[in-house]
């Protein structure tokens, strides 16, 4: 018995060691230089980017979603758009001789470094898979467009040669796809909320104080309202169809844009004008999330219907979230769903 047991562990000791010594001679041989695809995207657990501005990304594969440095969730169509280029991304040529050297200085000088790790398994073969782990599976580097815009150059790690790469179904450069901003990839959401998450939603007209109130929720079916700038009076006559519509319409709020590049006298001019919205949310746990919304000035040349100029923008706002790390732009076509005045709630 023990012989048999000792003939069993020596067979699967040779096929590990004849599998890794394969594997190891494949390593050795020359890659395709010109191979960006990466066929089974489904496997990929991580995106590393970083360009020559010192931006730096990483995109991570968790259960069912994408985050982004740890941080945030990541945009779901982007995170599609990506992983599409890379699956079906192909060359289109060789970059010319003549300016070879022209394109490996631009790459150096600006290019976003990609590196793409995927689920890989020390066995593999013969329809067995045994001891998954993470791998780095490629790198390349991602320059800029062709004359005519219609392809991108890149270059694989380790190659000497670079080549013009393209998707065969888009029109258009690819390097837009690899941006290593960290904000090009946060998803454009300012909350989402289970709806028997909620606990309150309190909202402030700092120029109407008369429209202000507090909406209390248990989770389950019972809706309280209280108007904020009668002292707080509980409201009774009211119209319980419109309550129930208006928490519902908190289970995702979009935002348009993020704004980093506004400098701090700019966000600071925006608030000296005061604020004329405050929102705050509280969920079951006890976290409130709070947005603050201001004007945004109309364009110089924007009027209304009988010709006179315009103070402010009629569609679009701005706001500050996250404590005010995050200066935001968003559209009334988003929030007209959530800026009623305590009014609108009565029979």
């Amino acid at each position: 018995m023990k012989n048999k047991i000792t003939i069993i562990i020596a067979i699967i000791l040779l096929i590990i060691t004849a599998f890794l010594l394969f594997n190891n001679k494949k390593g050795t041989l020359k890659k395709e230089v010109s191979d960006f695809a990466i066929e089974d995207t489904a496997s990929i657990t991580k995106i590393f980017m970083a360009d020559k501005m010192n931006n730096q990304v990483t995109l991570k594969r968790l259960d069912g979603y994408w985050t982004v440095n740890d941080k945030y969730i990541a945009r779901v169509d982007l995170m599609k758009i990506l992983l599409k280029t890379m699956k079906q991304i192909e060359v289109q040529s060789p970059v010319a001789k003549a300016a070879h050297n022209t394109v490996i200085s631009r790459l150096a000088a600006n290019s976003v470094k990609v590196e793409i790790y995927q689920t890989k398994y020390i066995i593999d073969f013969w329809g067995i898979r045994l001891i998954k782990h993470e791998k780095l599976s490629k790198v390349y580097y991602v320059g800029g467009a062709t004359q005519n815009q219609q392809g991108t150059y890149m270059l694989l790690e380790g190659a000497k040669e670079p080549f013009i790469t393209y998707l065969p179904s888009v029109m258009g450069f690819l390097t837009p796809r690899y941006a290593a901003k960290e904000i090009e990839w946060r998803e454009r959401i300012i909350a989402k909320y289970r709806i028997t998450d909620i606990r309150s939603i309190k909202l402030t007209y700092h120029n109407e104080p008369e429209k202000s109130f507090e909406m209390k929720y248990d989770g389950k079916n019972n809706i309280s309202l209280f108007a904020i700038n009668d002292n707080n009076r509980q409201l009774t006559n009211l119209n319980n169809h419109k309550l129930k519509n208006y928490i519902s319409g908190f289970s995702k709020i979009s935002l348009e844009a993020f704004l980093p590049d506004a400098s701090t006298a700019e966000k600071d001019s925006i608030k000296k004008e005061g604020c004329i919205y405050t929102l705050s949310i509280k969920d079951k746990s006890g976290k409130i999330m709070i947005v603050n919304m201001y004007h945004k000035g109309a364009k110089q040349d924007e009027t209304d219907l009988k010709g006179i100029p315009l103070k402010y923008d009629r569609d679009r706002m701005f706001a500050f979230i996250n404590d005010d790390k995050d200066f935001i732009q968003i559209q009334y076509y988003e929030f007209d769903k959530i800026l009623k005045p305590v009014s609108y709630f009565e029979k």
